[in-house]
């Protein structure tokens, strides 16, 4: 029985790993047709969403979006960055946002034979301000051989005496610790000089307490903060993987998504519990860029 089960889940691991192709699209996405936007003074309110969407496959996902968005003052900016998104899940956003908006999607896997893919994906408002972004390609595959992942770098021009820069993570499951150290050091060397404002945020899959440390650890070496989640609600991780724990440390109660940032005033961090569409939570940050003289 043992062995007819180990055979099944490696014919699984095979199967899966054949049908994820890596993928290095990045596209930059910009609305067209510009909207009237507000002119942003500097040290003024914004907002960052962080959410695994889960490829936005469920239908409900277009009108919690579209709630989350509504909920956000109209003179705010917000920068929305989504893991597990599809370069089409843009002009969903685009069509329940109230201004113009730029940004990036960059693509970790797809089906062969298909155009399909998925990635992560950063939007912002305001669409007039400069945007660049580079991708971030994790050294390792899960696993080794199944789906590789991708985070995002974006540098934003929001005026006054900054330049902020945000990088959009998710992170690698099922690797080694020394694995998952080295794609963290990928992702925070990518930062630029410590006087720049900078947030970092995504699905880290920090499922364990070592993982967690790790990435605790190299974000205060450059000078990152964690936001504290008021608000965590329910927990991002699975219940039923919950016989990791006597292998690795797996702990169901550890949530995978959030934020880090330096050179920027936090004035909440909260989870939205009514979303049903994916099993992550978005996590939604509330910050003001601070001066140079205040960083």
């Amino acid at each position: 029985m043992l062995i007819r089960l180990f055979r099944v889940c490696v014919a699984i691991l095979l199967l899966t790993a054949v049908s994820c192709v890596s993928s290095r699209d990045t596209f930059s996405l910009n609305d067209g047709e510009p909207k009237q936007g507000k002119k942003r003074s500097p040290g003024s309110v914004s907002y960052a969403i962080s959410w695994n969407i889960h490829k936005a496959s469920d239908e409900r996902f277009a009108r919690e979006i579209g709630e989350l968005l509504a909920d956000i003052p109209e003179e705010a900016g917000v920068i929305l960055c989504l893991q597990e998104a599809r370069s089409s899940t843009y002009e969903l956003i685009k069509r329940k946002h109230r201004e113009r908006v730029s940004g990036h999607y960059t693509s970790s896997w797809r089906y062969p034979f298909s155009r399909k893919s998925t990635g992560v994906l950063t939007v912002r408002n305001g669409g007039n301000a400069r945007v660049t972004a580079e991708p971030i390609r994790a050294p390792f595959r899960e696993f080794y051989a199944v789906s590789p992942k991708v985070s995002l770098r974006s540098e934003f021009d929001t005026g006054g005496d900054h330049t902020l820069e945000i990088i959009n993570c998710h992170g690698l499951n099922f690797v080694s610790i020394a694995s998952f150290e080295k794609q963290l050091d990928e992702i925070f060397k990518r930062l630029q000089s410590q006087e720049h404002p900078a947030i970092v945020c995504g699905d880290f899959n920090v499922w364990n307490a070592g993982r967690l440390e790790i990435l605790r650890e190299k974000a205060k070496q450059i000078g990152l903060s964690e936001a504290i989640n008021r608000s965590p609600g329910k927990s991002a991780s699975p219940q039923w993987l919950g016989w990791l724990k006597v292998i690795n440390g797996y702990d169901p109660d550890l949530h995978l998504d959030r934020f880090f940032t330096r050179g920027v005033e936090v004035l909440d961090c909260y989870s939205a519990k009514d979303t049903v569409s994916s099993d992550h939570l978005p996590q939604i940050l509330r910050f003001r860029i601070l001066s140079k003289g205040n960083r």
